[in-house]
């Protein structure tokens, strides 16, 4: 996944990706996405990915959201 392709796929599904530089190396990212499917409501799906890295986050977040999504896939 290279850069151009993570902030796409970042806007696509209304992903937000954070930085901060106070935290240890492997939680200075976050990525914060709701799960295909997921409806405004507060038993909402979420999936949370920490790491080194915005390509590490963003690549371990899209593989959540799309094993998340082939799950709906299987019972729909």
């Amino acid at each position: 996944m290279t850069t151009e392709e993570a902030f796409r796929w970042i806007e696509q599904v209304e992903a937000q990706v954070f930085h901060n530089e106070e935290e240890t190396p492997e939680n200075k990212w976050v990525a914060v996405v709701r799960a295909p499917g997921s409806t405004p409501d507060p038993g909402d799906h979420v999936i949370l990915v920490f790491g080194e890295t915005f390509i590490e986050v963003t690549r371990a977040a899209e593989a959540q959201w799309q094993n998340h999504w082939s799950t709906l896939s299987r019972w729909h």
